[in-house]
């Protein structure tokens, strides 16, 4: 029965209906005359379905189709997919490819294998005609079937079909050679191998310019067939072959010549079968290349220049420059290769040729010469040369300068870091040698190392855009020309072995011309940045230099410090982006903290005295800070470089008691900066900190005198601290007097709790008593608590002997009067804290 007619479902989507009769799919609302229509219509098409199901099946076809053979009636769709009501998950199943993907691959490979199994077992016990036959036969068979399914734009079918065939071409030249065929047994491995990449190079070939002319167009496993053939063919006759590298030069136009060919004899249809081959081109140069290479170290020098023992070499430089070279010959050529294809090319050629003007090894010093001869030659076609091989050469060249700047650099420190990295106690040691190089070039290489680097830098001037950056860079080119000069002849004295006196002056003259020459490009920012660099690296290479003398060190030192102090007062404040003044000011507090470690060891002092120098250098620049500041970023680099100069002091100190000292110092330096700088009270706790790591280390220790050295600091402090609350009203006074006061009462106190009755607990009970009387007087609350604690410290402390000597039941006793009497006079008592509360607040 038909199903056209059914109440419950939409007649167009076929969806369920809701009970208000409309479709829950596609939202038709079947109410109205219309829908009445409808569903006569529909009633009446499920009857005309009746009556012809119920025709007899032995009626006469018409000659065409019934639907739509009625003059004038419109074309018919397609009927509308029944659909019920739920909807069920979807079935997953296998993509529609990957089955006869599948199904073809296993059997492409079980044909395969069938073929290998029947010529390892079966072929011997066949006769000749017998085994030509089968060879011819079963190779057609699937090559007919191969066409056939190309025809018939099957493209899985014809991939597999193909490989298949390309298989058993294989299978057929290897087995006819190995029954000797036609005359095949006569051949060498090696020729045998080339016949069958050759045929199946031919084969993909032929079959791929025949499928250009199906609908199928193009077979994509063929051009694997002439991957594998162009390998096997290449790589039997040439990169393997016996007459090697003459085979595998002339490898190398013949497979470009048979590329070509190919792309152009199919007008590019087989455009991925020819760069397959010209692959093999680039692996054909490259092996030609290895051979070269292979000689470099075997030959002697005059074999290679004489007897033109490299000529594989030149021979793969010239075969690189003809594609580079004849578009420019040939003008008609240029659109055949691609600019970047003509550059690569270039570039190969200009690399071989490199190598062989290299060549064998002959000694260090005519190696150096070689290479610098082989860069500047590099530099000279990178400046003058086309933009085909100018581009090539640059890239070289930024190699070449990379290098050689590293060896210019790298070459002093090969005879500095040989010295003794630390200098003894006695003696100046400007007479010490410096150590000559080992196994190096001669010394005056230097010197052309030097000027392959200005060569090298000025022949990349023409390729840099915009024209801003050009001039940028000409600048730092003729800033740092002289210092790299200069560099060079430095370089070959330090290798003449002088004493340590000529060559730190002669260091210092080199950095002279280098920060002479800095200034000339002082208002253009990346000159002025490289040649900040460059000074850097003499300035760290000198110092290293000077190490084994404490005299050098310090005199080195000083200058620096010097120098860096009058660039940083004369220098603009926005140079460098406004980067160059703080720079400069950390620059001259190091150096002048590292002068400080080193002048004491001229007047016999130690490791000790090298530390306290260095933090009194620390503190000074922390007091100085604010006046030297031009800026808020200048005074900050200053005030942190001293702030981590003075920690790294304590690393100098070889007793527990001197790092107190030095904190002490470093400290009361940040706390009198605190007092001092309204803007820089919250550094206030840095230098507690530090006054109270310093105290824990004197308790530590048990120094016994902490006086000496924290008394004179305590009173600059505390006279720093009466200063600013007498030019500030509003300034706290625990906040400016504390650090001062703690530093004062604090250490004393701490040794007089151990003597309470000695002179020492006396002076700090006066001092108690003399604070807590200014801090009344003066209504400061700083002095006043300070006072107040020590007195009431040294007073509990006389309390311990007595307190001691009591019976237990007086102590007891005592304690529960006390409470007793608390607990009565609670009321008054607390109208009197009141009271002194407001005295306390209204203190400074």
């Amino acid at each position: 029965m038909s199903k056209l007619v059914d109440p419950h479902i939409c007649p167009d989507c076929r969806a369920s209906l809701d009970p208000t009769g409309t479709c829950t799919r596609c939202g038709l609302r079947l109410v109205g005359p219309a829908a009445a229509e409808l569903w006569q219509r529909m009633q009446q098409a499920d009857r005309l379905i009746e009556q012809l199901r119920a025709a007899p099946a032995t009626a006469a076809p018409t000659a065409g189709p019934v639907v739509g053979a009625v003059v004038g009636a419109p074309p018919v769709g397609p009927m509308p997919r029944a659909a019920t009501g739920d909807r069920t998950a979807p079935h997953r199943s296998l993509p529609s490819v990957s089955v006869p993907v599948v199904l073809l691959s296993l059997g492409a490979l079980c044909l395969l294998v069938a073929a290998v199994v029947f010529v390892a077992v079966a072929w011997s016990s066949l006769g000749l005609t017998a085994k030509t036959t089968i060879l011819l036969a079963v190779t057609a068979l699937f090559g007919a079937g191969a066409v056939a399914v190309t025809r018939r734009d099957l493209r899985f079918a014809a991939e597999t079909l193909w490989l298949v065939v390309s298989g058993l071409v294989a299978i057929d030249l290897g087995s006819a050679y190995g029954a000797d065929l036609l005359g095949l047994g006569r051949l060498s491995d090696r020729d045998a191998v080339a016949l069958v990449g050759a045929t199946l190079l031919g084969l993909a070939v032929g079959a791929g310019a025949w499928a250009t002319t199906t609908v199928l167009r193009r077979v994509h496993g063929l051009v694997v067939v002439a991957a594998i053939g162009i390998a096997l063919l290449a790589g039997a006759e040439a990169w393997t072959s016996d007459h090697n590298p003459t085979a595998v030069a002339l490898s190398v136009p013949l497979l470009a010549a048979l590329a070509l060919a190919i792309d152009r004899l199919t007008d590019g249809h087989l455009r991925s079968t020819a760069g397959v081959v010209g692959a093999s081109v680039l692996v054909s140069w490259l092996v030609l290349v290895g051979n070269g290479a292979d000689r470099m170290p075997t030959t002697s020098v005059r074999a290679w220049w004489l007897d033109l023992d490299g000529w594989p070499l030149l021979a793969a430089a010239l075969l690189a420059a003809l594609p580079a070279a004849l578009p420019l010959a040939v003008p008609r050529t240029r659109s055949v290769l691609p600019e970047w294809v003509r550059m690569v090319a270039a570039g190969g050629s200009l690399v071989t040729l490199a190598m062989f003007g290299v060549g064998p090894g002959s000694g260090a010093t005519a190696d150096l010469l070689t290479w610098a001869a082989v860069s500047v030659l590099l530099a000279a076609v990178c400046a003058t040369a086309p933009r085909v091989w100018a581009w090539p050469a640059a890239a070289l060249t930024v190699l070449a300068l990379v290098g050689w700047s590293a060896w210019a650099l790298g070459r002093p420190l090969a005879v500095i870091t040989r010295l003794p990295g630390t200098a003894t106690d006695e003696g100046a040691h400007l007479g010490i040698t410096l150590p000559a190089p080992t196994g190096g070039p001669a010394p005056w290489t230097a010197v052309v190392v030097a000027l392959v680097v200005g060569a090298a830098a000025a022949a990349l001037l023409r390729h840099l855009r915009p024209a801003a950056a050009r001039e940028a860079a000409g600048r730092a080119w003729i800033a740092l020309g002289p210092g790299v000069l200069a560099l060079g002849a430095t370089t070959w004295l330090l290798e003449s072995r002088p004493t340590l006196l000529t060559a730190v002056l002669v260091w210092g003259a080199t950095l002279a011309v280098t920060a002479a020459m800095a200034t000339t490009v002082r208002h253009h920012d990346a000159p002025l940045a490289a040649s900040l660099v460059f000074t850097a690296y003499l300035v760290a290479t000198g110092l290293r230099l000077a190490v084994p003398s404490h005299l050098l060190s310090a005199s080195s030192a000083t200058v620096l410090a010097l120098g860096f102090g009058v660039a940083y007062s004369r220098s603009g404040a926005a140079l460098l982006r406004t980067a160059l003044l703080p720079l400069l000011a950390g620059s001259a507090v190091l150096m002048a903290g590292l002068a400080g470690i080193h002048w004491p060891y001229l007047l016999h002092g130690r490791s000790d005295a090298a530390g306290l120098a260095l933090a009194g250098v620390a503190a000074a620049a922390l007091l100085l800070a604010r006046a030297a500041g031009r800026g808020e970023a200048s005074r900050v680099t200053i005030e942190v470089t001293a702030l981590l100069a003075g920690l790294g002091a304590t690393a100098l100190t070889s007793e527990p008691t001197t790092a107190a000292m030095v904190l002490t110092v470093l400290g009361s330096a940040v706390a009198a900066v605190a007092i001092l700088n309204v803007d820089r009270e919250e550094a206030s706790w840095i230098g507690v900190a530090l006054l109270g790591v310093a105290t824990v280390i004197r308790v530590i220790e048990d120094v016994r005198a902490p006086e000496l050295y924290t008394l004179p600091a305590a009173a600059a402090l505390i006279a720093a601290g009466w200063w600013r609350l007498q030019r500030d009203p509003g300034a706290a006074s625990m906040r400016v007097l504390g650090s001062g006061l703690t530093l004062a009462l604090v250490p004393s106190l701490l040794l007089a709790l151990d003597e309470p009755v000695s002179l020492r607990g006396a002076l700090v009970a006066a001092g108690g008593l003399v604070a807590l009387a200014v801090g009344i007087a003066r209504l400061w609350a700083g002095p006043f608590l300070a006072g107040a604690l020590t007195t009431a410290a040294l007073a509990v402390r006389h309390l311990g002997p007595v307190v001691d000597g009591l019976p237990r039941w007086i102590s007891l006793g005592s304690v529960g009067l006390l409470l007793l009497l608390v607990g009565v006079t609670w009321e008054q008592r607390r109208r009197d804290v009141t009271v002194a509360g407001r005295y306390l607040a209204a203190l400074r």
